[in-house]
């Protein structure tokens, strides 16, 4: 489909209607007015038609006035231009006067600014003046207030020591007091245990003594208990003893009756058998004998030592 075309004649239309409007010809704003169509073609249209109409103006020749025409206008431009002169003349001397009147405007209000600057200046230098005292005696007051803070720290160090050292010495006197309480406690203590411990020595004292009492009888008991039964164990050695000789006495004789009775060796050599049996087993009944006597004796001996 082609686009649509417009005529010069729209597009001029719309140019003067821009114009009348107040806005500025643009290609775009040709092409809002009409409707449509490239901005490029319709400005260039638009401006085919201003150079045309600048071409048509300057090329129309002026024509001439006629005289009376001529002089009226000469009398008119003469009377204008002695009107300007008077008006000139009149605006420049109601601008002079209201330069004047500006001026000396300006020249109160200075006058005003200057004197109330330096009513200012005098407020600022008495304001000096009272901020310098001020000063120095805030100089003066922080020089004795750090004299008096050095005082205070230096107080306060001193009390900070005295304070440790109270501390330390509470520590001290509480460490002595837990100590004295323990000590007491404890004493207290080993006093009620001193006093049991007594009072059970006191018991354990009589239950000693009525125990050695029945232990020295007892002692003595067992010591004529012992004594008895040493004199039946040597009884009873001196008879193993001389069951011994007699034993060895009747072993001579069966070896002597063996020697001489070959014969009889086979009878013979089973009593020397029968006869060296039952020896051997008196040896031991003899040794086993005299080791219990021994142990008897160590016993009696050590419970005598024991026994006062």
């Amino acid at each position: 489909m082609r686009p649509v075309e417009y005529t010069a004649a729209d597009i001029i239309k719309a140019g003067k209607a821009l114009v009348d409007a107040g806005r500025t010809v643009t290609g775009f704003a040709l092409r809002q007015r009409v409707g449509g169509g490239s901005p490029a073609r319709l400005k260039q249209v638009w401006d085919e038609h201003l150079a045309a109409d600048t071409t048509s103006t300057t090329s129309r020749p002026a024509a001439d006035l006629p005289p009376d025409v001529a002089a009226q206008v000469s009398d008119a431009a003469r009377d204008l231009s002695e009107r300007i002169q008077t008006l000139a003349v009149e605006l420049n001397g109601r601008a002079v006067e209201a330069a004047e009147r500006r001026v000396q405007e300006v020249v109160r209000v200075a006058a005003e600014q200057r004197e109330q600057a330096e009513r200012e200046l005098a407020d600022a230098s008495q304001t000096v003046d009272d901020l310098e005292s001020k000063l120095a005696a805030a100089a003066a007051s922080a020089v004795s207030t750090a004299a008096a803070l050095a005082e205070v720290q230096a107080r306060a160090q001193e009390q900070a020591i005295e304070l440790a050292q109270v501390r330390e010495r509470l520590a001290l006197v509480e460490q002595a007091a837990a100590a004295a309480t323990a000590a007491a406690t404890s004493a207290a203590a080993e006093r009620d245990q001193a006093r049991t411990a007594a009072a059970a020595l006191a018991g354990q004292v009589d239950l000693s003594e009525a125990h050695n009492k029945e232990m020295l009888a007892a002692a003595a008991t067992a010591a004529a208990a012992t004594a008895a039964a040493l004199a039946e164990v040597q009884a009873r050695a001196q008879e193993q003893a001389v069951e011994l000789a007699q034993v060895r006495e009747r072993l001579a004789i069966v070896e002597q009756t063996a020697a001489a009775a070959t014969a009889a060796a086979t009878s013979a050599a089973a009593e020397r058998d029968q006869a060296r049996t039952a020896a051997a087993a008196a040896a031991g009944q003899v040794e086993l004998s005299e080791a219990h006597n021994r142990d008897l004796l160590a016993a009696l001996q050590t419970g005598m030592r024991v026994v006062p």
